[in-house]
């Protein structure tokens, strides 16, 4: 007889004998309790009964196979299931589930993973963690990447993904899960806000899997290779793809149409260096030169647009420019885009362009000093920095240094190896030409060698330890020159730019070393100095001059009252000083539109804020490490909260909103959203130890006196100054997205005690921000607000720095 399925065969053999209830893999309460669990994330009589419903982590196979034959015996049938996909990846699920009405009714009769919701990820045949712990209150099958609305859209609502819908993301296994040896063993399935909360270790853990998810450490799969990657650059959507649907982009920002023989040197640099077996593929599935053309020129109007873009529209030719410099440019264009299919394929790309530009570079070193290169590097590098991908986040910030040092070692962060270009008034034709392309050379390196600081310096902001790994110290270098000049469209153009300008070629453009030694010299920059980039440049650098500071002042931090009189004194000097140097800054820079003044000052409140507190403290006491670590941060908070120093960073973190609220849309960038992170959770932890140290307060000698309460959100007042200095007073601030001209007495103002408020209105702010700027929201910020969530989540079970609220 021919042999039926094995799944079918095994459903009807009459010996077989049915397998027992899964009281292995059911949860604590109905294992205990001897009843059938259905295996739902939280199930029925645990619901009922409004308990928590808890099961064990994954356990590796040996240790299942003894604890309970029936639990080996189907790891056995879930290794041979998993032994027919290719690597040690999910594969298509398609291919799983060609037959789902059948297949789903034969592996109920098994009780093989069945019932199983989308949010269980399995390894190795056995159910893991969830992805995303259910004390946020969110699905854990939630990917921002995955969503489909019309046409392939990306949209915003009910999220929810089932097995068969994930292509892409799942196939990737994400990091964060990786078996028994990094989960506890008992950890929360499913929490409704309803039922009671849970022991403090399992709330960290919710805790570390959003870290882990956005800006934390992550522990990569062993089967985890480039070449998995390369399969999601194939999409039939490619080949009918719509001009419609890759972003937003200026039509006429390049005159020069795409040729067909750059599309074939990019599928040149694909093929040598993707996999032998995914060659076919992703050649048939190629994108158009339309749709080629139209994602380069969606990246050139970023880079128009950018304060810190650093190559030259102008003179940016498609069909001269090196491959790799078109590639990161098509890569560019997709991260801005609203498409699926889109998206997948600037990852794969993304993948295959950082192999290719390592490899390329070990066979040529002159490429190191080559402007083109090192722009496609560098555009690597922040499509890695900004994808939300851990992987690709690590090995940005592992390789930031090796374009550093290209840039170090060529000489490039050096006044002499640029020189005073001006044209005079002979310059014409084929002189005049090359005089001006010779500035836009020396200015694209310049421009390049403060973008990659200022990348450093963001770089450095996702990690409450990590310094830049570029000092301004080392950059003598002019400052860029005016933007007319550099968005000038031809030589012409430029020469007469120069000629309204009045300048010379005499004229001397100072360092950041100068700006920073001298802050009034921003108020006599030259009229060819970029003002709005330097002035950014500047506050960038300051803000890496306080993140080391800090850095040294825990290093020498310690216990002893005479070390600790002397270096009290020295960090009260250095703190005066920074203070001084932002303060002039506040006052030199008054010029610039009003995109190039909201982002800036958030910049500066965001270093202000960080000169008065050590954010490391606060991560830590927010569950960072878990609750010992919390717990023994306390006292220092403590401490920082009695002190003037509290307030300050306090009122500038509510300054870090009120910018927020006014960027406009052409000038936000997802490190904004990591602001506000930071802002919020300065305020939370200020609000949080308020709370406790007044409800001590009335304990032990009740008052009933009232203060005034002020916004700190809000306009600078004497109310706000005497706070600050004094600490009299009460300080909300406003819980509207769009602006907070308010009175402190409006109803739409909560008191900093309220840790879940707060965050709350910090994620409104964020996308509301972001959905003006793209029809989705990038994977980064979702990740960034998902971690501002649980932090909030754990207000309302105040599992803040302790495990019982009551300590």
């Amino acid at each position: 007889m021919p042999r039926r399925p094995y799944l079918e065969q095994d459903r009807s053999a009459p010996k077989r004998r049915r397998l027992p209830p899964r009281a292995s893999q059911a949860c604590h309460a109905c294992a205990s309790s001897k009843t059938r669990c259905d295996n739902y994330l939280t199930c029925a009589r645990c619901r009922r009964r409004s308990i928590p419903c808890l099961r064990d982590a994954h356990l590796p196979d040996e240790e299942d196979e003894t604890r309970d034959p029936a639990t080996g015996q189907r790891a056995a049938v879930s290794d041979k299931i998993d032994a027919s996909l290719p690597g040690t990846f999910q594969g298509s699920f398609d291919g799983v589930f060609s037959n789902q009405n059948s297949t789903a009714a034969s592996n109920r009769a098994l009780d093989f993973h069945a019932p199983h919701p989308p949010t269980q990820n399995t390894t190795d045949g056995l159910p893991g963690p969830p992805l995303v712990p259910a004390t946020w209150g969110l699905d854990a099958s939630f990917d921002l990447l995955n969503q489909d609305g019309p046409d392939g859209r990306l949209e915003w609502g009910d999220w929810g993904l089932n097995d068969h819908e994930i292509d892409f993301f799942s196939r990737m296994e994400l990091p964060l899960l990786t078996g028994a040896a990094q989960a506890p063993r008992y950890i929360p399935t499913a929490l409704a806000s309803s039922e009671p909360s849970v022991d403090g270790d399992e709330r960290t853990y919710s805790l570390q899997q959003a870290i882990s998810q956005s800006i934390g450490q992550w522990t990569p799969k062993s089967g985890h290779y480039r070449a998995h990657a390369e399969k999601d650059m194939v999409s039939k959507d490619l080949l009918s793809l719509k001009i419609d649907f890759s972003g937003p982009w200026d039509p006429s920002i390049s005159g020069e149409p795409l040729v067909p023989r750059t599309r074939d040197k990019l599928i040149a640099l694909v093929v040598g260096s993707c996999e032998r077996s995914n060659i076919g593929a992703v050649v048939s599935a190629f994108p158009t030169v339309d749709a080629l053309e139209c994602l380069i020129n969606i990246a050139l109007t970023q880079q128009k647009g950018d304060l810190d873009g650093y190559i030259h529209v102008p003179t940016f030719s498609k069909s001269e420019s090196r491959v790799e410099t078109i590639a990161a440019m098509v890569i560019t264009g997709t991260s801005r885009s609203s498409h699926k299919a889109v998206q997948k394929f600037g990852y794969g790309l993304g993948e295959i362009l950082s192999y290719y530009l390592y490899s390329r570079a070990e066979r040529e070193y002159s490429l190191t000093r080559d402007l083109q290169y090192l722009q496609a590097f560098c555009l690597s590098l922040s499509d890695g920095l900004w994808s939300g991908f851990n992987n690709k986040m690590e090995l940005a910030k592992s390789v930031s240094g090796v374009l550093i040092n290209m840039l170090r070692v060529g000489g490039r962060f050096r006044r002499n190896a640029y020189s005073s270009i001006a044209p005079i008034s002979t310059d014409v034709g084929d002189i005049l030409d090359k005089k001006w392309r010779a500035w836009v050379e020396q200015e694209s390196f310049k421009r390049l060698v403060y973008h990659i600081h200022i990348h450093c310096v963001q770089e450095s902001f996702m990690a409450s330890t990590a310094g830049s790994q570029l000092s301004p110290s080392e950059l003598t270098l002019p400052l860029p020159e005016s933007r007319e000049l550099w968005l000038a469209p031809s030589a012409i153009h430029w020469k007469q730019a120069f000629v309204q300008l009045q300048v010379s070629a005499q004229g001397k453009v100072p360092s950041i070393i100068e700006c920073i030694a001298n802050p009034s010299t921003t108020r006599l920059f030259p009229q060819t100095c970029d003002r709005g980039f330097a002035s950014q440049v500047q506050v960038y650098a300051i803000a890496s001059l306080v993140r080391a500071f800090k850095h040294t002042q825990a290093l020498f931090a310690t216990n002893d009252p005479d070390l600790n009189r002397s270096a009290l004194i020295a960090d009260e000097s250095q703190e005066r000083r920074l203070e001084q140097v932002i303060q002039a800054l506040g006052v030199g820079y008054n010029t610039g539109g009003s995109e190039e003044i909201a982002a800036w000052n958030l910049l500066r409140e965001l270093t202000s804020m960080h000169l008065y507190i050590s954010f490391n403290q606060l991560e830590l006491f927010a569950g960072q490490e878990g609750p010992d670590e919390a717990q023994a941060v306390y006292p220092t908070l403590h401490t920082w909260f009695q002190s003037e120093s509290s307030r300050h960073a306090v009122w500038h973190a509510g300054q870090v909103f009120r910018h927020m609220r006014a960027i406009p849309v052409g000038a936000l960038h997802i490190f904004h959203a990591l602001a506000c992170y930071h802002a919020s959770l300065c305020l939370c932890i200020y609000g949080i130890i308020s709370k406790r140290s007044t409800s001590q307060a009335k304990s032990s000698a009740p008052t009933s006196t009232e203060t005034s309460v002020l916004l700190v959100d809000g306009e600078e007042t004497l109310s706000t100054r005497r706070w600050i200095q004094l600490g009299s007073g009460t300080p909300v601030i406003s819980t509207s997205p769009t602006s907070s001209d308010m009175s402190a007495q409006s109803e739409e103002t909560t008191a900093l005690s309220s840790a879940t408020i707060i965050m709350n209105a910090a994620i409104e702010v964020i996308r509301k921000k972001f959905r003006e700027l793209l029809d989705i929201e990038p994977r980064l910020v979702g990740n960034i607000c998902r971690l501002m969530q649980s932090i909030g989540n754990m207000d309302q079970t105040g599992s803040f720095g302790s495990r019982d609220a009551s300590q």
